[in-house]
């Protein structure tokens, strides 16, 4: 609340970021780090873990299939969210999500 967002927008990144915290602790390896903090309008939240990465590059951009029990995480964060950000890197995996600190924008 104190970072600008709207309710709304509190429990949209709320819910994205325990999708990827999730995830992070279940395929992640060693820690689990989360951060977050307001950027230019923006608040943004980061996790980051020790894992060896996502393998599909276009994981959660495709609405899972009616029958998994699992694999909705990632494409339900990148509804809640104005931008979701996967950088893997040497030491593991980094994911940022981004909200509009004053609500989506107008059309």
């Amino acid at each position: 609340m104190r970072a600008g967002l709207t309710s709304e927008r509190e429990m949209d990144m709320a819910m994205a970021a325990n999708e990827v915290l999730t995830n992070a602790l279940r395929y992640g390896r060693g820690a689990v780090g989360l951060w977050g903090w307001p950027h230019d309008g923006r608040f943004l939240c980061q996790i980051q873990d020790d894992g060896p990465g996502i393998a599909d590059p276009l994981a959660g951009y495709l609405p899972p299939a009616d029958a998994m029990e699992a694999g909705r995480g990632l494409w339900l964060a990148r509804q809640l969210v104005d931008l979701l950000q996967i950088v893997p890197n040497s030491t593991g995996t980094t994911v940022r999500l981004h909200v509009d600190r004053y609500g989506p924008p107008q059309a």
